[in-house]
This record gives structure tokens, C-alpha cells and sequence, in this order.
């Protein structure tokens, strides 16, 4: 019997590289390309923001190769701008989910941040809360073992 690989949480993406999703300034170029998507939507406003997301390819000016970046615009009652945010990732998952990782990553390292010393059980006891809690663990070591050197 021929058995199959086991899949990965992460299958598709790169195995050579950390994952990796990072909060990248605004400037013109990324303001250009997510343009169309900064007028407000037309009829009456939600009471729930919303929310379009936005994928493309960009190279800074130090960066080697171009690199995949996220845009997330939230449009909310009452605000004239929109709130824009950008991610540069490795990830090749669906925008949406880029976002949420990257929100998870924050979330476990203020976790870590406001339990310094302290057991993690209460926050792990939620669902959904496990992993970024070991994702945050491992940046942390991370940050430990560079201090060392």
C-alpha cells in the first residue's frame, strides 16, 4: 500500500523559510495600487465596517526580489478615510487569512508580554488561542537566543 505524504498545516508555502508576515509603512507606490479600492461604497452605510482586501506583488528599492504584499481597507460609518494596512508575507494563503495570522502573531506576543513568568494555561483554555501561543513561545525563544549572542 503506497501512502501519501503527510500534509502540512502550511502546505504550499515555502519550507525553506520561516512564515512570515510583517507590517510594512505606507507610501505612494502601495497607496497607487490599492487606488480604486479608497472610495467609499456607494448606498447607505453599514454599521459593520467594510472590509476589502487586496493582494499584489512590490519590490522596495533595498529588496532583492519583488515580494507579496496584503492590503487591508476598512471603510467605517461616519469616517471620511478609510483605515488602510499593508503586510508584506511569504504566505500563500488567501488575503484574509494573511491578515488574521499576522493579527494572531500580535495577539500571542501580548499574551507573552503581560505573562512574563506566569503560566500561559488560562489563555491556552481558549479555543483557538493554542497555536498563536506556541507560534509566540517560538518567537520569543528567538528573541532570546539573539540577545545571547
Amino acid at each position: 500500500m503506497r501512502t501519501r505524504p503527510r500534509k502540512s498545516a502550511h502546505e504550499g508555502e515555502d519550507s525553506k523559510q520561516p512564515l512570515a508576515a510583517l507590517a510594512l509603512p505606507a507610501n505612494v507606490v502601495l497607496h497607487r495600487e490599492i487606488e480604486p479600492l479608497l472610495t467609499r461604497p456607494v448606498g447607505r452605510p453599514s454599521k459593520k465596517p467594510v472590509v476589502w482586501y487586496h493582494d499584489f506583488f512590490y519590490q522596495a528599492g533595498t529588496w532583492d526580489r519583488p515580494r507579496r504584499v496584503v492590503a487591508k481597507i476598512e471603510h467605517h460609518q461616519g469616517k471620511l478615510f478609510p483605515r488602510v494596512g499593508f503586510i508584506v508575507t511569504n504566505l500563500r494563503r488567501p488575503s484574509w487569512q494573511v491578515v488574521k495570522f499576522y493579527n494572531g502573531r500580535g495577539t500571542a506576543e501580548q499574551w507573552i508580554k503581560e505573562g512574563h513568568g506566569r503560566s500561559y494555561q488560562r489563555a491556552a483554555l481558549r479555543p483557538g488561542n493554542v497555536l498563536a501561543i506556541e507560534q509566540g513561545r517560538g518567537f520569543r525563544e528567538g528573541q532570546e537566543f539573539r540577545d545571547r549572542r
